[in-house]
């Protein structure tokens, strides 16, 4: 209880402002830290230090908020329950938030094609029937024709990978593959060809 006690009184001093007291306490709770970011970071990337790093100071600051929000005078939660909580909501808002992040930049990147690109990239190829099916057979591997016909027909990466039974990974794989393939042999001379 004593311990309780104690996180109690640091707590009120970060409140008032202790950038000691908040030194203090987050020593008392780096072991938490480390365990709940150790979760988090991606140890088979060569940066994964940096990224450590990153998400220690994410946790971080959400003890400090935690600090600042948490109510010393009620006895139903521990200070050591509502921070867990707290930097635990943090961390996963921040992988929801790279998550986006990193599908709004495979979008924007060149690999990527909307709509309007698909049919001016691959005119002859709407749903790759007839001549255009043969075409694209014969320049594509099985996976990458299969690949690209149903990513043509409108079906998403994921949905791709449900059909086939793959990862979403083999899926972009296969149809940046197809796309390189398709746009290098595409010139105005040749559409016709496909």
């Amino acid at each position: 209880m004593a311990e309780a006690q104690e996180i109690n009184l640091l707590v009120e001093q970060v409140k008032k402002g202790s950038n000691f007291a908040f030194k203090s306490l987050t020593e008392l709770f780096q072991p938490l830290i480390l365990s709940m970011t150790e979760r988090f970071s991606d140890h088979a990337l060569p940066a994964a230090n940096a990224e450590r790093e990153d998400w220690v100071q994410e946790a971080t600051i959400a003890l400090y908020k935690a600090a600042l929000r948490y109510d010393t005078g009620q006895n139903n939660v521990t200070f050591g329950l509502y921070a867990k909580i707290c930097i635990r909501n943090r961390l996963v808002s921040v992988k929801r938030h790279m998550s986006r992040k990193k599908r709004k930049t495979r979008r924007n990147s060149p690999g990527y094609f909307s709509a309007s690109e698909r049919s001016r990239l691959f005119p002859a190829l709407p749903d790759l029937s007839g001549v255009s099916d043969a075409a694209a057979r014969a320049r594509l591997s099985a996976v990458e024709f299969t690949v690209l016909k149903l990513y043509l027909s409108g079906m998403r990466y994921k949905e791709i990978a449900d059909h086939l039974g793959c990862d979403v990974k083999s899926v972009d794989n296969a149809l940046t593959r197809a796309k390189k393939k398709l746009k290098a042999r595409i010139t105005p001379e040749s559409e016709h060809d496909l």
